[in-house]
């Protein structure tokens, strides 16, 4: 019976509408420990559980000699610090569902990128390459994923009706809505007349289900629509990146395998982040995340573009204009075109000032209105001491 059958265990994959990837996960950690300890999870549960009832102490119970026995288990196999960091915390997460109390032992470990120096990761030029030498669709989508900063999921998940939507929320903040794109043969023939569009995304992270907004770059949206016209979409409701000649979603494995045959043809087989190939489908967000902080744009604004989450107060309490990121994403978006002359339109410092404009007004008017009824109140204490007389 494979582990995933277990009563207890199919619970626990119940609980959470869990992404693919963390289910599977959790299936192969939990697989690990089962391995070693040699009991099924239901198994594992019900001795912890009595075993709990029976003492307070830690020590007097079997699961503290299970974690050591687990870690020294992953050991043997050459399972890295960090690779045994997150495992051994979701097995954890697995007995604190059952309300399992868990020993405090732990393994400190950092994944292998934490040592990579800012030289040793894919260039301009690197990415360069690897988009002149793409055929239409991928040139489309790394050009797209290095100019926004979106990662694999979130990129190929977007439909080609959001992309027109992009484009309109662009015209919206920029005060040229005589533009509106109603739909894709509009869109054609509006990229015709106006240059430098920036796409605005209102974006909710597939990761972290975290609302945000990002922009990608002129070039970026003229390779969509040469890829369209190699592959049409069928409809308006179809991802953007998909399958060749077909209607559905790019697949991750087909991104990393048209990645791994670039990375040869360029002579990089041997150059590797870590454990991986030199681009992979995580460097464009890489490159994006470091072109932006090198042009010295305010962080926040990168953090926001990317999805990031901020601190709770800040996350609730302070939100940031689209134009303001706008104009910070403009500031850096030379380092993210890769093959054209890149013509954008800048008129945001006009719309910071219509904007500032627009407070000022405010202010005076919620100033009158303080004034109106300071005057309203005086004149009624008035008539209350006239009526007491």
């Amino acid at each position: 019976m494979s582990i995933a059958q277990d009563p207890r265990m199919e619970y626990f994959l119940n609980l959470k509408d869990w992404k693919k990837n963390t289910r599977r996960k959790y299936i192969a950690d939990i697989g690990l420990y089962v391995e070693c300890i040699g009991k099924t999870p239901s198994e594992l549960i019900s001795e912890a559980r009595k075993e709990q009832v029976a003492t307070d102490w830690m020590d007097e119970r079997q699961i503290p000699r299970y974690f050591k026995k687990f870690i020294n288990f992953l050991d043997d196999k050459k399972h890295s610090k960090y690779s045994q960091k997150l495992t051994v915390a979701n097995v954890k997460t697995f007995y604190r569902c059952f309300e399992i109390e868990t020993p405090s032992i732990s393994v400190k470990g950092v994944p292998e990128s934490y040592y990579i120096l800012y030289e040793d990761l894919p260039q301009h030029e690197d990415i360069r390459k690897v988009i002149s030498l793409s055929n239409a669709q991928y040139r489309a989508l790394f050009s797209f994923m290095a100019s926004s900063g979106m990662n694999y999921s979130d990129a190929t998940s977007i439909s080609v009706r959001e992309l027109i939507l992009a484009v309109n929320y662009y015209f919206k903040i920029t005060k040229q809505e005589k533009y509106k794109v109603k739909d894709l043969a509009g869109l054609y023939e509006t990229c015709e007349k106006v240059k430098g569009i920036v796409p605005v995304w209102r974006m909710w992270r597939f990761k972290t289900s975290n609302q945000h907004i990002t922009f990608s770059s002129p070039e970026s949206l003229n390779f969509i629509l040469d890829y369209f016209m190699e592959q049409p979409p069928a409809n308006e409701e179809v991802p953007i990146f998909r399958k060749f000649k077909k209607q559905k979603k790019l697949t991750y494995r087909a991104v990393n395998v048209y990645l791994q045959k670039l990375n040869e043809k360029l002579g990089w087989q041997d150059k590797k982040i870590g454990r991986f190939g030199f681009v992979t489908s995580k460097s464009f967000r890489t490159f994006f995340a470091n072109e932006m902080e090198d042009e010295e744009v305010f962080e926040k604004h990168i953090r926001l573009m990317m999805g990031h989450k901020q601190a709770g107060v800040t996350q609730n309490y302070f939100k940031t204009k689209a134009p303001k990121m706008l104009k910070s994403y403009l500031e850096g978006v030379h380092r993210l075109t890769f093959l054209e002359e890149i013509t954008v339109i800048d008129n945001t410092d006009d719309l910071l000032l219509e904007l500032e404009k627009r407070n000022e007004e405010r202010d005076e008017e919620m100033k009158q209105l303080r004034k109106d009824l300071d005057r309203a109140l005086q004149l009624k204490g008035m008539e209350s001491d006239l009526n007491d007389e």
